[in-house]
């Protein structure tokens, strides 16, 4: 019952602020992007797949921006400090808001493309890619009123960072943009 109370205050939160959001929608890709955030849950697989797509776009010339949201009261201690910042659920009001300054900056910053690896029902990470200011949304989950501009939907049911990674790599490349 008091879960229920909260997804409904927060869904409806969400509601009123996404009617005043400020975000224009443009669709982008790897080549003409220059600024990209990634948004993920804290995952040992996930962070080493999210390392690999940072390192690919700092080859490409890409401002990469990432934020982890860690399902626990405590920091994890072996979390590397290349996919800094992290918050944690500590800093997330009663109903499901974030209350982190990164994850207030993270949803105020206008990425060209902000990818979210949310693997499964994360209601603050919802909330973040809902009210991101990103130009373009990516994700992975399909769920009613999603947020993205784009969502890619992996064989099989298959829920592998990696496999997201090469598919999300394989779209993002090859769409061309100048017949648009």
């Amino acid at each position: 019952m008091f879960n229920a109370l909260k997804r409904f205050v927060l869904k409806r939160d969400l509601k009123k602020r996404e009617r005043v959001s400020p975000c224009k929608k443009v669709f982008s890709n790897f080549n003409t992007a220059k600024t990209i955030g990634i948004l993920f849950p804290y995952d040992t697989v996930v962070g080493e797949a999210v390392g690999q797509l940072t390192g690919f776009f700092a080859s490409r010339g890409i401002e990469v921006k990432t934020l982890c949201y860690c399902d626990s009261k405590a920091m994890p201690l072996n979390f590397p400090a290349s996919l800094l910042p992290i918050f944690c659920n500590w800093e997330v009001s009663w109903v499901g808001r974030p209350l982190s300054e990164a994850a207030l900056a993270f949803m105020h910053t206008p990425f060209d493309i902000c990818i979210d690896f949310m693997l499964n029902d994360i209601h603050v990470m919802q909330y973040i890619a809902a009210l991101s200011e990103a130009k373009m949304k990516v994700g992975r989950w399909a769920y009613a009123g999603n947020p993205y501009d784009f969502v890619l939907s992996l064989p099989g049911g298959n829920t592998d960072a990696y496999s997201f990674v090469e598919q999300l790599n394989h779209y993002m490349v090859t769409i061309d943009m100048k017949n648009d």
